[in-house]
């Protein structure tokens, strides 16, 4: 058993399973786009932070299909989309996936009438780097098991 589950034993054997019902995928996603409309219609710009993970990906895509019901009902509203490389991401194809699925969402966007501007946030300079916080003592590896590795003693 893991120093986690130990410290939390008796309040893990106690628990005991519960049956969640959700509504329909397709109901959740009607509910959020509902959410993003009404939140975009109190602003003229829109961003959203991505990164084309899974997660983020299904934002801007509920984002968009918001953005495209307002502009159905006569209000316009702009898209910032912003991505960072944070030159943290391997094997490269990572990040080209990133721009390949950029050039498909503002083709898209461009088709369907909404106004979305890509922006690439800049890398971080190379003293702000991850790997080289690592090496240089200022930063700590995550570990499995939500842990972080030590830092190295100096």
């Amino acid at each position: 058993m893991t120093m986690q589950a130990t410290l939390f034993a008796e309040h893990i054997e106690a628990a005991k399973p519960v049956t969640v019902r959700l509504p329909p995928l397709g109901q959740l996603a009607s509910d959020a786009i509902r959410a993003i409309e009404n939140a975009m219609i109190s602003t003229k710009v829109t961003c959203a932070g991505v990164s084309y993970g899974k997660d983020s990906s299904v934002v801007l895509a509920l984002t968009l299909q918001a953005a495209r019901n307002l502009l159905n009902r006569g209000i316009r509203r702009r898209v910032v989309v912003l991505t960072s490389n944070t030159l943290v991401e391997n094997p490269p194809s990572v990040i080209k996936l990133a721009y390949r699925m950029s050039r498909a969402m503002l083709e898209w966007s461009k088709n369907a009438g909404i106004e979305v501007e890509q922006r690439w946030v800049t890398p971080p300079a190379p003293a702000d780097h991850y790997l080289v916080s690592m090496i240089g003592g200022r930063a700590v590896a995550s570990a499995a098991g939500g842990g972080n590795l030590p830092a190295p003693s100096t």
